[in-house]
């Protein structure tokens, strides 16, 4: 590494490990769309970091010579949405009108670099016996990781910004469903599989510190000695009464769900089901929740009661922004989030 380099990346990250570091290339589209891209990848390269596309299609790429280049480049890690080992399947819902090329170029970068695949989890389309057969090709050609996303078709379960479905007629999984579709893939195949909303079988996430397993990492967490609320999502609310009911023996902290599977997706209209008489004066709401403070504290005082509001952790367990959660790393995440939790508690 030249000095121009290390002055540059010093710059930029103080006192972080350039060989620690990895670019990640990310579009709010596909990534192979981008006419520049091959230009941007080869003066990146230079830096000798490892690069990773995230994400494609695969409708972006039309011909061989481009797989080569990408390759020849030195892309190290792209993320793919397969959605289906079967072509027509590609065609009619992902609107891909060459499906057999985007297979085979996921077939080619798989055989040479490291590509994690996903695919949308839609009742009736991409089925079990479906997901099956993706998995059977994904382990053929050698994938790293195949991520699992349930379909979201109703306002509690994302798709806050319209009141109407995405598809009429489709009942999405549960969640309890969608976790027995992933842990069935888990067990049939050789690759990392790993559902969104978070559930990562192989390391038992989400929420490890409600695991019996892991109980005995509970007694560093700080003592509770405050009255509050914590306003959660319905799928996390079954995990942090787990957790609490071993480490708030006073029955000090009460936790409440309100109709949305996601605590970042809660808004004000949400409040409307809580019961206020349920609340103590202290309450907790998600830390990325949509909302303003002060809009939270006037729906919930409309009792007469003022009650104070703190946005807790952004995220009390891991997320899977990475293709890999080591339970070690998961254990120190959720520590350090429901110390920074407590803390706020007692404040």
């Amino acid at each position: 590494m030249d000095f121009n380099k290390e002055l540059l990346w010093n710059n930029l990250f103080g006192k972080l490990n350039y060989y620690d570091l990895k670019i990640n290339l990310f579009s709010v589209g596909d990534i192979t769309f981008y006419p520049y891209l091959e230009e941007l990848i080869g003066k990146l390269k230079e830096y000798g970091l490892p690069i990773i596309l995230n994400y494609t299609s695969g409708k972006g790429i039309k011909n061989f010579k481009m797989i080569e280049n990408i390759l020849n480049l030195g892309v190290d890690e792209m993320n793919v949405s397969i959605f289906s080992s079967n072509p027509e399947l590609r065609r009619k819902w992902m609107g891909d009108k060459s499906p057999e090329m985007s297979l085979k170029a996921f077939e080619i970068f798989s055989q040479n670099i490291d590509v994690n695949a996903s695919s949308v989890v839609i009742p009736g389309v991409t089925d079990l016996e479906d997901l099956y057969n993706t998995g059977n090709t994904l382990e053929e050609w050698g994938v790293k990781t195949f991520h699992l996303l349930r379909f979201g078709n109703f306002q509690n379960q994302g798709n806050i910004f319209n009141n109407r479905p995405v598809i009429d007629d489709i009942i999405p999984h549960s969640f309890e469903e969608f976790q027995e579709i992933v842990q069935a893939l888990h067990k049939e195949f050789n690759f990392t599989v790993i559902g969104i909303p978070t559930f990562y079988p192989e390391n038992d996430i989400p929420y490890i510190l409600s695991n019996s397993n892991y109980s005995s990492y509970l007694k560093f967490l700080p003592e509770i000695t405050s009255k509050a609320t914590i306003i959660t999502s319905k799928l996390s609310k079954k995990y942090l009464q787990k957790i609490f009911s071993n480490i708030d023996k006073n029955g000090l902290v009460n936790i409440i769900s309100v109709d949305k599977e996601l605590g970042d997706l809660i808004r004000p209209e949400d409040f409307s089901t809580v019961n206020l008489d349920d609340l103590k004066n202290k309450i907790i709401i998600p830390g990325n929740a949509l909302m303003r403070d002060d809009e939270a504290g006037k729906l919930l005082s409309k009792d007469g009661r003022l009650k104070r509001i703190i946005r807790g952790p952004n995220a009390l367990t891991p997320i899977n922004e990475e293709n890999t959660i080591i339970k070690e790393r998961a254990v120190d995440f959720e520590l350090n989030a429901f110390t920074n939790l407590i803390n706020l508690i007692n404040s």
